[in-house]
């Protein structure tokens, strides 16, 4: 038996010594990039493509976000608002198109002059998703702290 790294083994009179024998040498040997061909220590090859080493798949993810942007942006935007919100795009679609296209506050377009997308609003103590938003109505949610009482305090303010 032979291994990548240049290991080799004498024959053995009987083919599982020999297998045994292997199967130590590949437990405490060094792994070998496929990317680089150079052996490396386990902490140095990647965890989500363990062929590779961490420097090597970081490299191949750039190559590929640059080779491919808008399914990147695609996959970024559903991990996101999954991760965040517990909210498929679908239903992030379904819910702006309930509220016509617009903030459910102010009733304008929710993007601003710089582009910025749409915001999710949710309570923060539960997480439950109350509705979408522009920048400004979402910043200005965020100023009360969620408060109710501080939204109320704060208009009765504005009409004396």
């Amino acid at each position: 038996m032979a291994c990548r790294c240049g290991w080799a083994l004498e024959p053995f009179a009987r083919r599982s010594d020999g297998e045994r024998a292997y199967s130590e040498h590949l437990a405490g040997a060094l792994r070998i990039c496929t990317g680089c061909n150079t052996p490396k220590a386990e902490r140095f090859m990647s965890k989500a493509s363990p062929h590779r080493c961490k420097a090597c798949a970081r490299a191949a993810l750039k190559a590929w976000i640059a080779a491919n942007p808008s399914e990147y942006e695609r996959a970024r935007r559903k991990s996101h608002l999954k991760k965040k919100y517990g909210i498929t795009p679908e239903q992030f679609d379904a819910m702006l198109a309930a509220q016509g296209g617009q903030c459910a506050i102010c009733s304008e377009p929710p993007s601003d002059s710089r582009g910025f997308r749409p915001h999710v609003d949710h309570c923060h103590a539960t997480g439950r998703v109350r509705g979408i938003l522009c920048g400004r109505c979402n910043k200005a949610l965020g100023q009360f702290r969620d408060r109710a009482d501080l939204l109320r305090a704060a208009l009765a303010y504005m009409e004396k």
